[in-house]
């Protein structure tokens, strides 16, 4: 089994692979050599759509798409079972899919300055989520699915219209995560 090491600024939406992998920056030189594509990062070019052929990166560990035009997370992403950093803060989605579902070695999950206005129940199959970041959404209620989160330590809030009643019984359902609101 191939060891990965992350380090990780909690408080910045910036992770660091640490290893020999190759980043690759376009989706096309990764999708070319999808067999060796362990992380790829194209942040801030103004894309607007993950494209099908993602499904290729089989291999694909982590994925950082930050700072784009993405509207939608596609169909696709359930292919990528060993992933376990999805970065896709300040975009434009709106909907988390219920193929998120797939994504269970996901420990590292950013869609913070988005537009989403709700959590599906099928957050709650991230058995190995440790950072949930939603920050500036539009979130007003957190699902009850999500106190089988039992490895999350942080999530983040900031910016959303949760009602104190629910983060109330949040934290007492999880007492050892951290909720940053």
């Amino acid at each position: 089994m191939k060891i990965i090491y992350f380090l990780l600024f909690i408080f910045s939406s910036t992770v660091f692979a640490k290893d020999d992998y190759f980043v690759y920056k376009s989706f096309e030189k990764a999708i070319k050599f999808s067999k060796e594509a362990y992380v790829l990062k194209i942040i801030d070019k103004n894309i607007d759509k993950i494209p099908y052929e993602i499904k290729r990166l089989e291999k694909l560990i982590f994925l950082d798409l930050s700072k784009n035009d993405i509207s939608s997370i596609p169909y696709e992403i359930k292919f990528l079972e060993n992933l376990e950093v999805l970065d896709l803060a300040d975009n434009k989605i709106s909907k988390i899919p219920y193929e998120i579902k797939f994504l269970k070695n996901l420990t590292h999950l950013d869609l913070s300055n988005n537009d989403i206005n709700l959590i599906p129940y099928e957050i709650k199959f991230l058995e190995n989520l440790k950072v949930l970041k939603l920050n500036n959404n539009s979130i007003k209620n957190l699902p009850y699915e999500m106190k089988y989160l039992k490895k999350l330590k942080h999530i983040y809030l900031k910016g959303n219209q949760i009602d104190e009643s629910d983060l109330k019984e949040f934290e007492n359902t999880l007492p050892h995560c951290e909720i940053h609101y």
